[in-house]
């Protein structure tokens, strides 16, 4: 992997090859603790500036509902290893996938709060559209079905709950849409003095 290349995507990278450590020294950065397939997708994302995320395969029907079998916890998992490098761009490119995903598949990624709050910080946007999907699809089944109700964190609830009184009667008006419909923007992270997303 070229130097430059990831060290201008990720703020991980950069400090681990320009700083005063022994990764610095060796050129070697190990990463024991991410699997190779989801670090793999993130290096051919680096060169090619594309998310390569299989969706076919992915879906299973149930009761007449289609669900996804790997997509949404991969995706989850990209996100992590992104907030991780510190590597924004990445982290707005699984983004987008996530809202593509669940705009096509008609599934969402519940049953992961708990992996998503105990290892993503405060403010994440990660956490942000996972309280959104269960604001405004308020699917009841979601909560029980999935294991949320027993294993979600409880600061998980309390996001809801909040987001719920802001959202008020509008995410249960018939004509409703979706926030990440709406503005995917809102869900990207933008550095100070960096450009917002052009509206198309």
């Amino acid at each position: 992997m070229h130097k430059d290349l990831v060290s201008n995507s990720s703020l991980f990278f950069k400090a681990a090859i320009n700083g005063n450590w022994k990764e610095s020294e060796e050129g070697i950065v190990r990463l024991s603790e991410d699997a190779p397939e989801t670090f793999d997708i993130y290096y051919k994302w680096l060169y090619f500036g594309k998310l390569f995320v299989e969706f076919e395969g992915d879906t299973t029907y149930t009761d007449g509902k289609r669900t996804s079998n790997k997509l949404l916890p991969r995706l989850t998992t990209l996100y992590q290893l992104g907030d991780k490098f510190q590597d924004h761009r990445f982290e707005n490119a699984v983004m987008d996938a996530l809202i593509d995903s669940v705009t096509e598949l008609k599934a969402y990624p519940v049953g992961q709060a708990r992996d998503v709050y105990d290892s993503l910080p405060e403010g994440s946007l990660y956490r942000k559209i996972l309280v959104d999907f269960y604001v405004w699809v308020h699917n009841k089944s979601w909560y029980v079905d999935t294991g949320d109700c027993e294993t979600g964190p409880r600061e998980f609830f309390f996001d809801i709950a909040k987001a719920s009184i802001e959202a008020g009667s509008a995410a249960y008006a018939g004509d409703a849409v979706y926030p990440w419909v709406k503005d995917r923007c809102q869900y990207h992270i933008h550095p100070e003095g960096s450009p917002k997303c052009t509206q198309e």
